[in-house]
């Protein structure tokens, strides 16, 4: 199956998941399980309480992580954070992240 035709499980919510997972013949409960998993950046194979055969089913026909980190940098004065993201159909995404008292603020750049 092509990376691009896999399900995109990070942007499902919780009741997304139990009617993707129902669809591959698991039972709702997992769900709850799955996105726990998702939302900590695991993959497949590090969902321990899965079995495994739904993890086999997972990497045959999803996509749990669709951005990786190609390269981070940290600046030593003010521990400003940028990022170089890699996207699924090869591209790249430049991300700042900047830390403040009063909170943080992302800065994403796509052209």
């Amino acid at each position: 199956m092509s990376e691009l035709n896999r399900a995109r499980l990070l942007g499902m919510d919780k009741e997304e998941l139990k009617a993707w997972l129902a669809g591959i013949g698991q039972t709702a409960y997992r769900a709850n399980q799955l996105f726990a998993w998702l939302h900590k950046g695991a993959a497949f194979s590090a969902m321990s309480n899965l079995p495994k055969t739904l993890v086999a089913a997972l990497e045959r026909t999803a996509i749990a992580n669709p951005v990786t980190i190609v390269e981070r940098k940290e600046s030593a004065v003010d521990g400003t954070r940028k990022y170089l993201f890699g996207m699924q159909d090869g591209h790249c995404v430049e991300g700042v992240l900047m830390r403040y008292s009063y909170g943080n603020t992302l800065c994403i750049s796509t052209q």
